[in-house]
């Protein structure tokens, strides 16, 4: 009689009957039962390592499974199951090599490719991770479609293409409506999408009786999620924290983003005390890592030298891909065509392309060539018009790593310029990594990137005289004048309209996290001495009713009235224009000032009162004004300050009538003059290529 190596047909049925009603105790006694019948069968080392899985104990997992592999190391199922426990511990380069082995033997076995897919998506490589996913689609047996269009939609819905997603996400439920997950990434695709009605519906239509824990953490998140999107800061906040309460929840992900409300809040220590748990928790935490810093600046009690060293420490531990930098060496030629570099994921109506369309469209002649290299999916019309200004537009965003170092340097980028600092989309483990040979870093972030292979900041005398150069560790590249260069929006299409009425109407348009304690306390003293004053306060976030209430509560408890508090939400960018004509001047925050805001409310004609400073990022809006010949709304301090304020009118009236002259001013300034700007920038950015090249 011959003896079988392999476990029956009928055992094998049953063991996975148990995996169906994750019945443990039967599981692990029949699966030891298996390996010491069937040493030599790969079946019961494959259901172990489900079984550790299942579990999540995953290095055990791991040993199980590579005792398959012992057996036959060409398995498929032992090799896709290692492949996605390697994805789960962030090893994704090893993780996409295992999955590739597992179609060996079959490349149409659907649920390879879907683990490809994933294996691929988690190492950034959206692009082919697309094509698995599809692939899985196309050669399966109709089995599993759910699952493989929930990742499809999924990876749809990070990529930006929410129309695509839905549709897919609708297909998965339409296959498999069962799965809970596939509601849950349907809710996040319509909220994305800016459909926050829908969104909503489809999670409180999710039947909440006995769901795993797993899911139960996933919708929570979804919950907080769309409340912040529908700018319910303390909803959102709630179902964080019941997610953050449940084990096995993406612990990381919640803390970082609890760490973005505390920070919208102005509760700025906890903000950064939630962030630094984001990063000691997750092995992929670049994000993490840029978003701590970024929310320092708004923390205004860090010492200077605390600053920097945060910053050189936390860019250190920044992941990049190390790469021999040999070949940049033969791109030297000192009075070569060069090819520059602009990297960013804020092509699109983002501040920072406010300051980009006028000098691109100048940028480009028989001595320099631009490129853009694009980390995000969003098109618009601003996206389209640097397009048609940049030599060459190349979308990164669907890339992983490697691919977009190599396509830079495909590309021979002699100065890859990053837009970013350590803003959302960055790409500074791109900059780390070092694929041209010179680099700097302008415009996203006015500190250091605290990242040593990036060789220049580009700034001015203003915002780091000598003396300050200590706290960066690019060199400062100077131009002549300001280092901004703001676009012209349109003098026509923006028309000033002066108001003159006899009470003064104050305002802000800008991000109500730089609007801390002091800078509060002294708009309500300003308030209280001109009791006919009112304050116009604009931004998105007031459309969340309990911070609305916060801020007129810190005026009203003074006894200010309530109806002198007027405040409007984000609109379009030509209704956003016409809002200035709605105040007399723009009281600044400090330490942490505006920058696009200053130039769009100089170019409206309302000027700004504003800190002298005391650091690049504290100068951003006396840059402006002095750059403007508008010195005299610049103060060093909050008694210079609240008098420039309580005297504003008469100020105004004696000196400038109207607000055309504030505008002719601006207009007539450095940092609207694009032809001078591009030709001092071209200048400065050769000369250091020539002393490159001398080396």
């Amino acid at each position: 009689m011959k003896i079988s190596k392999n476990p029956d047909k009928e055992k094998v049925n049953q063991i996975l009957s148990y995996f169906e009603k994750k019945d443990f105790n039967n599981l692990n006694s029949e699966i030891a039962k298996l390996i010491k019948k069937f040493p030599q069968s790969q079946t019961p080392w494959i259901f172990l390592g489900m079984f550790y899985n299942l579990l999540n104990k995953l290095e055990e997992s791991k040993k199980a499974l590579f005792n398959a592999l012992k057996i036959d190391n060409k398995n498929p199922e032992a090799n896709r199951l290692i492949a996605d426990i390697l994805r789960k511990q962030g090893k994704t380069e090893e993780a996409v090599s295992y999955a590739k082995n597992s179609l060996l033997n079959n490349p149409e076995f659907s649920p390879s490719l879907d683990t490809l897919g994933t294996c691929l998506a988690a190492n950034k490589d959206f692009n082919q991770a697309e094509i698995a996913f599809k692939k899985a689609i196309k050669f399966s047996n109709k089995e599993n479609l759910g699952i493989y269009y929930n990742n499809l939609g999924n990876l749809q819905r990070i990529l930006g293409n929410y129309k695509e997603s839905i549709s897919s996400l609708k297909k998965a439920i339409k296959f498999n409506s069962e799965i809970l997950q596939i509601h849950v990434h349907l809710s996040l695709a319509y909220a994305e999408s800016n459909n926050q009605k829908d969104a909503l519906q489809i999670l409180n239509n999710i039947k909440k009786e006995n769901i795993n824990e797993n899911d139960k953490a996933n919708i929570f998140t979804a919950y907080a999620h769309i409340y912040r999107k529908l700018n319910n800061i303390d909803k959102s906040l709630e179902y964080y924290r019941k997610a953050l309460k449940i084990d096995g929840s993406r612990k990381s992900s919640i803390y970082n983003n609890l760490g973005e409300i505390y920070s919208i809040k102005r509760d700025y220590k906890k903000s950064l005390d939630f962030i630094k748990k984001a990063i000691n928790t997750s092995n992929n935490n670049n994000n993490y890592i840029s978003n701590y810093i970024m929310n320092m600046a708004y923390f205004q009690q860090e010492k200077r030298e605390v600053k920097f060293d945060t910053i050189k420490n936390l860019s250190k531990k920044i992941n990049n891909i190390d790469l021999d930098n040999s070949s940049n060496n033969k791109l030297k030629k000192s009075d070569k065509k060069l090819n520059v570099g602009f990297i960013s994921g804020d092509f699109y109506e983002h501040p920072v392309s406010f300051f980009l369309i006028d000098f691109i469209k100048k940028f480009d002649d028989k001595n320099f060539k631009s490129f853009a290299y694009y980390n995000y999916g969003k098109i618009d019309g601003i996206t389209r018009t640097l397009k048609n200004y940049f030599s060459e537009f190349k979308n990164i965003g669907n890339l992983n790593e490697i691919s977009k170092i190599n396509l830079i340097k495909k590309d021979q980028i002699d100065i890859l310029i990053d837009l970013s600092g350590h803003t959302a989309k960055n790409c500074l483990s791109i900059m780390k990594s070092k694929p041209a040979p010179l680099q700097m870093t302008w415009l996203g972030f006015s500190e250091t990137s605290g990242i040593d292979k990036i060789d220049y900041i580009i700034c001015d005398d203003i915002s780091i005289p000598k003396n300050e150069e200590k706290w960066f560790v690019e060199k400062p590249l100077r131009l002549n004048n300001s280092y901004y260069n703001f676009s012209n929006p349109g003098v026509k299409k923006h028309r000033i309209i002066n108001k003159n009425k006899d009470s003064v109407i104050f305002g802000n348009f800008g991000n109500i996290r730089k609007i801390n304690s002091d800078v509060i306390n002294l708009w309500k003293k300003i308030l209280i001495e001109i009791p006919s004053s009112e304050l116009l306060l604009k931004s998105e976030f007031y459309r969340d009713i309990t911070l609305r209430k916060e801020i007129i509560n810190y005026f009203t408890d003074s006894g200010i009235n309530e109806n002198r508090l007027l405040f409007e939400f984000g609109s379009s960018r030509e209704n956003y224009f016409s809002s200035y004509n709605n105040i007399d001047v723009i009281l600044d925050t400090f330490p942490y000032p505006g920058g696009t805001t200053t130039c769009e409310s100089l170019f409206m004609g309302t000027p700004v009162i504003a800190m002298e400073g005391n650091s690049f990022i504290e100068r951003n809006s006396a840059n402006i004004l002095k750059n403007s010949n508008l010195n005299e709304f610049i103060v060093k301090n909050k008694t210079e300050y609240f008098k420039l304020a309580k005297n504003f009118k008469k100020f105004f009236r004696n000196k400038y009538i109207n607000k055309e002259k504030i505008r002719n001013k601006f207009l007539k300034s450095s940092i609207m003059d694009s032809s001078q700007f591009s030709d001092d920038f071209k200048s400065k950015i050769r000369s250091v290529w020539q002393e490159f090249c001398d080396e």
